[in-house]
């Protein structure tokens, strides 16, 4: 079918745009007739999509160890270390593991030292995944009838004004497609944050008196006025 007139091309191009032109609830309602029959039907329904936070601060012994056997368990949980820093008495690791190994590698983390805090958390995605899922089904269907409209032909002032629009709704598909992807990989990796700490290891014995009443009496020395 070829499309005569200007006014044929305006209203079908309208037609098209009208959803990309409302708010963003009324966007993700196109071609999305029953929600709950997308659900059910998409890859995220039986099970919330969780994304998992986890902390732990201990107190070790040595740390230079301590820090080398962090990376070990998490290259062996299937993760890897995203930052590292470390002073004199204390170090800190960021690293990403896979979400089903979190509650394994932390107590093989846990392991390492006497455990002076732990925190695990969990954000539901659930519906952000969904609702990215669908917007980008939508913008895909959008993209289709703009080509097929493009391909009918028309005049110069049509086909220019069908191919900007064509070029907005790619870039917004991209957009889209990266904040799934961002989503998927948060939910797939777990964040595990780790402060080691450097405990101080007493001196038992006459030797050791002597140097906690130094200690005692140097402290009393600096606080005095």
């Amino acid at each position: 079918m070829t499309i005569r007139g200007g006014w044929g091309w305006g209203l079908l191009l309208a037609a098209l745009l009208l959803p990309a032109c409302s708010t963003a609830g009324a966007e993700r309602s196109i071609a999305t007739e029953s929600a709950a029959a997308s659900v059910s039907a998409g890859s995220y329904a039986g099970e919330r999509q969780l994304v998992r936070r986890a902390s732990l601060r201990l107190g070790v012994r040595e740390l230079a160890s301590a820090q080398q056997r962090c990376a070990e368990i998490v290259k062996q949980s299937g993760g890897y270390l995203e930052s590292t820093s470390s002073t004199s008495d204390s170090a800190s690791l960021q690293a990403r593991v896979p979400a089903e190994t979190l509650d394994q590698t932390l107590d093989s983390l846990a392991a390492l030292g006497r455990v002076r805090q732990r925190n695990v958390s969990a954000e539901d995605v659930t519906e952000q995944l969904i609702d990215t899922d669908n917007r980008l089904k939508n913008q895909r269907l959008l993209r289709d009838r703009l080509r097929a409209l493009l391909a009918q032909g028309g005049s110069v002032k049509d086909l220019l004004a069908v191919e900007v629009e064509l070029g907005r709704v790619q870039t917004e598909i991209e957009q889209v497609e990266a904040r799934l992807e961002y989503l998927k990989r948060q939910v797939a990796l777990a964040t595990v944050s780790v402060d080691l700490e450097q405990e101080v290891i007493p001196v038992s014995g006459p030797g050791g008196l002597l140097i906690d009443g130094l200690s005692r009496l140097l402290g009393w020395f600096f606080r005095a006025p």
